[in-house]
């Protein structure tokens, strides 16, 4: 679309030879520099992408090491409650045990 505008610019303009080659030495390179940003442009969204995902691995192990160090310390707070104080009714353990 752009090289039909500059065709048109080009053959529209007779006043100046030297205007109309430096007209498209221009959009040469304003085209290439288009072209280059486009290029930083999706280095850059694959680097977000690739640390995105780097992200959610390391968030999902540290949920996970989380979740670990729950069940522990709740198992542990059960088994202190189970020797310290008279034995717990079942179900008050069943319903503890479905909150984790």
């Amino acid at each position: 679309m752009l090289q039909t505008g500059t065709a048109a610019m080009v053959t529209g303009t007779s006043h100046n030879q030297q205007n109309t080659s430096s007209g498209v030495l221009d959009m040469a390179s304003v085209l290439s520099k288009i072209q280059l940003l486009e290029r930083e442009k999706a280095e850059l969204s694959h680097q977000i992408l690739q640390k995105d995902n780097k992200l959610a691995k390391l968030t999902e192990s540290k949920r996970a090491e989380m979740q670990q160090v729950l069940e522990t310390t709740i198992s542990k707070f059960l088994q202190d409650l189970q020797t310290k104080v008279k034995p717990l009714n079942p179900k008050l353990m069943y319903a503890v045990m479905m909150q984790i």
